[in-house]
């Protein structure tokens, strides 16, 4: 009796850990976050939509899936943002522009790139505010493991490759082109595109 519930059991986990290995997740989050500088308020909501999909080692049947013995997660992120602009003075703003732009890491190299820009123009009006929504950009990793067991001194890591998502970055500019606002998730972020700043105004030493 106690080896068939056994046998049951050990069917089931398998049955379990299969399902998870070929499962497709989706998950969906978005995060908020506002900047004041001024009169001019930045207020940025980011939207994430994850992919995941993962190939396991073996196969339905527990044969070798692959020769090399790995299991693969390849995660895709769709990547946007609603960007709020805020006007807390009296005076109206007109023909202001906001240029924005999303940012990733190679996961090899670890450098920092641009994966989407754009820019709207926008007019604001005394004490009030507007929003737009950024077209979406995607970005996609691999992680491989192997499931052999590690030789001696070894140990038994993971090879990760494309990209991953790094932060965002706000700018708005009046009409002579001067620096109204920022909002930058790091700093790292704003050095990738200093050179379309004006190199003489940096908000951000206003907040150090």
């Amino acid at each position: 009796m106690s080896k068939q519930v056994f046998t049951f059991k050990t069917a089931c986990s398998r049955l379990i850990i299969r399902w998870l290995a070929w499962a497709s997740a989706v998950v969906v989050a978005s995060s908020v976050f506002a900047s004041n500088m001024g009169l001019i308020s930045i207020k940025v909501t980011e939207h994430t939509d994850r992919d995941r999909q993962n190939t396991s080692a073996l196969t339905r049947h527990g044969q070798q899936h692959n020769p090399n013995n790995e299991t693969k997660l390849t995660e895709t992120q769709t990547r946007s943002m609603t960007i709020e602009i805020s006007n807390r003075s009296n005076k109206p703003i007109d023909r202001a522009r906001v240029k924005y732009w999303l940012f990733a890491r190679d996961q090899s190299t670890r450098g920092g790139s641009v994966i989407t820009e754009g820019e709207q123009q926008i007019s604001l009006k005394a004490l009030g505010s507007t929003s737009f929504e950024t077209r979406p950009a995607q970005i996609k990793s691999e992680t491989v493991r192997s499931q052999n067991q590690p030789q001696a001194g070894q140990k038994l890591g993971a090879t990760r490759t494309g990209q991953r998502y790094a932060g965002f970055g706000v700018v708005v500019f009046d009409a002579d082109g001067k620096v109204l606002a920022e909002n930058f998730s790091a700093q790292g972020m704003r050095e990738i595109v200093a050179g379309e700043l004006p190199a003489d105004d940096n908000p951000w030493r206003l907040r150090r």
